[in-house]
């Protein structure tokens, strides 16, 4: 029932001792539990003796600290250490807390000075703000009235531009339609002029057991030599026949010229057209006068290209005569086309002409010139000369094809002049209503 220290007071034993007493406020004996503090640190020699009325307790020495470490108290004054126990406040740390109260008041204090100051630079800076915005406003309104007004000012002028530009498209307009107007003019004196001089040939198909023969080339090839040979002209020079020759480079034929011949019991009609690069310059109404002929006499059986051996090769004037040709009586041209090559004579120009292989070499010139299908259309190549043609007439009236071909599609100039007409006209029209 007795604890050992009160056992020990009884036989008046002393024990020296450091104590750690946790103060009870509810004992009236004890230090109130009050303060900033839950425990009061004392450190003391405490004195244990009887006096016969129960248990004292004397305080040698005491000290007390705060919770933070703060010495409050040091001695033995039981008063003193009552009072100091019974404190709310640890007066050190009341006055930490007041000089960190002063600090942050200081820190408010200078926190409400630093946003005065910055309240006040944003007002400054909202006058000036106002201020350039309205500068900006102003500055804008001024710029729209100058944008407004040279807007106007440009609008007078595209006005004037466009007004401008139209009277000139009126007048560039005035001038093509003058132009293709006259274009028209020309082109209908030109259709005039050459219908006039076209010439009326009598009808051929009397006499459908005829071959129709046409002979083309340039001027000074020896078509009408060729042609007096095959009517029979045995002459040296072939020139005592029906068709006029020259040496001369000058046309000597200057209308279509026609023969009827009989060759080994073959009929024949030779036409001898005007050269080609006609040395007076007809070249177009030639083409009119023998397209005439062709849609009357019923079809023609052969085409006879007459070349010069010793320069047989294609120039600009003999591919644009064939191009012409061409376009003239289409592709059935080729199929009924016989080239002979003139000026071959017995001796140098003969054995010229087989080492050369002339004939070969002009047939493919005119396959390669023409992209023509070699297996399609087989043109044969006939040499002839003043003293060597007996075998070449023979050869040629041979080769003549048996059946004609018809003309009706025959394109003469007069009808590409009537056409580029008709087209003038439509733009003539058209330009016409532009300006209107």
């Amino acid at each position: 029932l007795f604890d050992f220290n009160t056992i020990m007071s009884w036989f008046g034993l002393k024990k020296r001792r450091t104590l750690t007493h946790s103060v009870n406020k509810s004992s009236p004996s004890y230090f109130p539990r009050t303060g900033p503090w839950s425990t009061l640190n004392i450190k003391s020699w405490v004195n244990l003796h009887s006096d016969g009325c129960g248990v004292g307790q004397h305080w040698k020495s005491c000290k007390i600290s705060c919770n933070k470490g703060h010495l409050v108290y040091s001695g033995t004054n039981h008063r003193e250490i009552v009072r100091c126990a019974g404190m709310s406040e640890c007066p050190h740390c009341a006055n930490d807390r007041q000089r960190e109260w002063n600090k942050e008041r200081e820190r408010q204090r200078k926190k409400e000075e630093e946003w005065d100051k910055e309240k006040k630079q944003r007002e400054k800076e909202m006058q000036e703000l106002r201020k350039m915005m309205a500068k900006q406003q102003a500055d804008q309104e001024r710029a729209r009235r100058e944008a407004e007004r040279r807007h106007k000012q440009q609008m007078r002028q595209s006005y004037i531009q466009q007004q401008g530009a139209l009277q000139s498209q009126i007048n560039e307009k005035t001038t093509e339609y003058n132009q293709i107007h006259q274009e028209l003019l020309d082109i209908q004196e030109q259709i005039a002029a050459e219908e006039k001089s076209m010439v009326d040939f009598s009808d051929e198909k009397d006499d459908p057991n005829a071959k129709i023969v046409i002979l083309v080339g340039n001027t000074g090839d020896g078509k009408s030599t060729f042609a007096n040979r095959l009517v029979g002209d045995t002459s040296m020079m072939a020139d005592q026949g029906p068709f006029r020759t020259s040496d001369r480079g000058r046309s000597c034929t200057q209308n279509l010229s026609k023969q009827r011949t009989e060759i080994n019991n073959v009929k024949i009609t030779v036409v001898d057209a005007p050269g080609w690069n006609d040395s007076d310059g007809r070249d177009r109404t030639h083409a009119n006068n023998l397209c005439a002929y062709l849609k009357g006499c019923g079809g023609i059986n052969q085409f006879v290209l007459i070349r010069n051996s010793t320069n047989y090769r294609f120039d600009d004037n003999i591919k644009q005569m064939l191009r012409r040709y061409e376009n003239m009586f289409g592709r059935l041209f080729w199929k009924h086309l016989i080239v002979v090559l003139t000026r071959v004579d017995q001796g140098l120009s003969q054995r010229q002409f087989m080492n050369g292989e002339k004939d070969k070499d002009m047939r493919n010139h005119i396959y390669e010139e023409y992209k023509l299908d070699e297996n399609e259309f087989d043109i044969p190549v006939i040499p002839i000369g003043l003293d060597n043609y007996e075998q070449a007439i023979e050869t040629f009236v041979e080769s003549l094809a048996e059946n004609k071909f018809e003309c009706e599609q025959i394109k003469s100039p007069l009808q590409e002049l009537r056409a580029n007409e008709a087209e003038i006209q439509i733009r003539d029209n058209q330009a016409k209503q532009r300006i209107d």
